[in-house]
């Protein structure tokens, strides 16, 4: 079990504006089932950082968690950042997510953290850290989505991916050194997985509106996807994250899949770098 691998924050070049609006297979479906869980990350990464920041104090005299907490908060630092470009490009494009994204932030920053206990919010991250850590296990596993997209947003869906995989244990060994109660990690669980489920629909239905596409002809098109690509959030993500995150023995590093990630970002780290301006 690999317990504390080295977490390097890294932002490579992304061209993002040269991405086309529907480009996940030239889908808009297929394109907005992406973009709206992308939409969650700025918030949700800022939200994991505070979260585990809070408990930094009790790691002051362990120089290899210090480094691995710099670790984690540089590399989801650079996630939300990167996100929230491509959140500004859908804005230029048209699309009305601001009121989406308030309501999220405020479950975020005005609920969770300010009304919980942090201990709570803290849970909520390390649950929430293990379903991004399955999806991007399911994207080095099952490539069909990356495959298809446009070769810009592989390469940045491939990068988060990789760092997720990377600090995937970060806020887990945090929790089990403040709290490591069942009960307290399956109250984080069901926090994250309705806020997830609930925000993740909702983005969807956001979007998907605004390019004039009906519930109906969403659910058909989302269905023919999934029965293409053999892949199901709800039972690849959702079901299978919270009955592995539920076992009493669990620990994120019981599936070792860091060589995956290690071999994407030594590639992307060898590749040209960009031109000067």
């Amino acid at each position: 079990m690999r317990q504390h691998p080295t977490i390097k924050p890294r932002r490579p070049d992304f061209k993002l504006r040269e991405v086309p609006r529907y480009w996940q297979s030239g889908d808009p479906v297929a394109t907005h089932l992406s973009n709206a869980l992308f939409m969650l990350f700025p918030a949700g990464e800022r939200f994991f950082i505070r979260s585990v920041r809070r408990y930094e104090s009790r790691y002051r005299d362990d120089p290899a968690r210090m480094k691995e907490l710099r670790g984690f908060y540089g590399q989801e630092g650079a996630h939300a950042a990167v996100h929230d470009e491509a959140i500004r490009i859908l804005e230029e494009q048209g699309y009305q997510v601001r009121d989406h994204l308030d309501r999220f932030e405020k479950v975020c920053f005005e609920f969770l953290e300010k009304r919980l206990p942090d201990v709570l919010a803290l849970s909520a991250t390390a649950a929430t850290e293990h379903f991004t850590a399955l999806m991007a296990r399911n994207a080095f596993d099952n490539p069909v989505f990356t495959e298809e997209a446009h070769p810009e947003m592989r390469k940045f869906m491939l990068w988060h991916a990789a760092e997720e995989i990377e600090h995937k244990a970060v806020a887990y060994d945090v929790l089990q050194d403040v709290n490591p109660s069942w009960l307290v990690r399956a109250a984080g669980m069901l926090i994250a997985a309705s806020a997830l489920v609930y925000f993740w629909r909702q983005g969807i239905r956001t979007l998907l509106r605004q390019d004039g596409i009906s519930a109906r002809e969403a659910r058909e098109r989302i269905q023919a996807l999934r029965q293409r690509s053999n892949h199901d959030f709800m039972r690849d993500v959702l079901l299978k994250g919270i009955l592995e995150y539920l076992r009493p023995d669990f620990h994120p590093w019981q599936v070792d899949d860091l060589h995956k990630a290690e071999s994407f970002l030594a590639s992307l780290e060898t590749s040209p770098a960009p031109a000067s301006a």
